[in-house]
């Protein structure tokens, strides 16, 4: 299987297998998908539906586990171009640590590209005010961290400086490491569409930066019918 960032994310979905989908009563009719093919998706299996982007990890990794460079796999649509991924560069979210200090939330260092648009900033903080309870924060969305930028270069009229997030999904990669929702202006409206990616850590360096296997471009639902997405949550029970 090759290393490649699919192409599904910009069109061009590659063809659906034509023998994956049991002949069932049960496969829902999904009025919206031809909107949301090229998305990650995902079969709640609670809720009995499929549903776009991933689910969010609800235990808490280390703030170790999370440290490291991200490279864009997948995001929400937008018409900005600046903010738009592109096959050439979709982009990445690096986090660090800074040297010679203890290493904690409030020092870390983080910095967002996309094309000509940089960003940087420093600390990543819990969620303060959220339409989700304290309580709900703790049982559903313990890695949920919200940061603001200090620094953006050109300055664009559509991505501000502040209420932006970062949170650890379910899923994880053929590394081992999950995947990072990167949500911007998350915490103006956390019920609304914005800007979101889907960030793969990157291993090996420059190496590593070989975006989608087609193996995890499957798992994670990109250029999957909805319904095929829900066919396979059924067969996993």
């Amino acid at each position: 299987m090759g290393n490649v960032l699919s192409s599904a994310l910009w069109g061009g979905e590659p063809p659906e297998p034509t023998n994956s989908r049991p002949k069932s009563s049960e496969i829902k009719f999904y009025p919206y998908a031809g909107m949301g093919g090229h998305h990650p998706k995902w079969w709640d299996a609670e809720e009995q539906r499929t549903w776009i982007w991933q689910p969010y990890l609800e235990t808490e990794l280390s703030l170790e586990d999370i440290l490291g460079k991200y490279m864009f796999v997948a995001m929400h649509d937008e018409d900005d171009y600046n903010l738009q991924m592109t096959l050439s560069n979709p982009g990445h979210i690096t986090l660090s640590a800074p040297q010679n200090t203890l290493l904690s939330w409030d020092t870390v260092e983080g910095t967002y590209e996309r094309a000509q648009l940089t960003g940087s900033f420093t600390g990543v903080h819990p969620p303060g005010a959220s339409r989700l309870t304290p309580a709900e924060l703790a049982l559903t969305r313990p890695n949920l961290r919200r940061f603001d930028f200090h620094t953006m270069v050109p300055p664009n009229w559509y991505l501000g400086k502040v209420n932006h997030a970062i949170d650890v999904v379910t899923p994880m990669d053929s590394n081992g490491n999950h995947y990072i929702s990167v949500m911007l202006h998350y915490f103006d409206n956390p019920r609304a569409d914005g800007v979101w990616y889907l960030g793969k850590k990157v291993v090996g360096g420059v190496d590593g930066e070989r975006g989608l296997t087609e193996d995890e471009r499957v798992k994670l639902g990109i250029g999957v019918s909805f319904a095929d997405v829900e066919a396979r949550g059924r067969m996993r029970g």
